[in-house]
C-alpha cells in the first residue's frame, strides 16, 4: 500500500488564502508524517483537523488537534511539530490569526 493524502479546505477569504498557500507548500511534510506512521503499522484513514495561531512574527504557535479520526496521537505530534516550523505572513498585534485546516489521509493500493 502507498500512503497519500489530500488537503481539503473551503476557505475563500483573502486572509485565509495566504496561510493556505503556506500549508500547500508543506504538504509533503504532512504526507511524510503519515507515511512514517503507516510504515509503523497505522492502517486507518481519515481526517486530522488541526488549529493554530499565527503570531506577529509569522510563527505558528499552539497547534491543537480538533478532530483526529485516525486516533493516532503520534501522527498529530509529528504534524504539530512540522507546523510550528512553517513561516506565515506576520499578523498585526491587534489581529492575531487563528486557523483551522483539515488534512485528509488516505491509503492507496499499489
Amino acid at each position: 500500500m502507498t500512503a497519500y493524502f489530500l488537503l481539503l479546505s473551503t476557505f475563500a477569504r483573502a486572509e485565509i488564502l495566504l496561510p493556505r498557500a503556506v500549508v500547500t507548500q508543506h504538504l509533503t511534510e504532512a504526507r511524510d508524517c503519515y507515511v512514517s506512521r503507516v510504515k509503523q503499522g497505522l492502517t486507518k484513514e481519515g481526517r486530522l483537523v488541526i488549529s493554530w495561531t499565527i503570531n506577529e512574527q509569522g510563527q505558528a504557535v499552539a497547534p491543537k488537534s480538533r478532530l483526529n479520526e485516525l486516533g493516532d496521537a503520534k501522527l498529530y505530534d509529528c504534524l504539530a511539530e512540522k507546523i510550528k516550523t512553517w513561516k506565515f505572513s506576520p499578523s498585526e498585534k491587534s489581529k492575531i490569526q487563528n486557523f483551522l485546516f483539515p488534512f485528509i489521509f488516505r491509503l492507496k493500493e499499489n
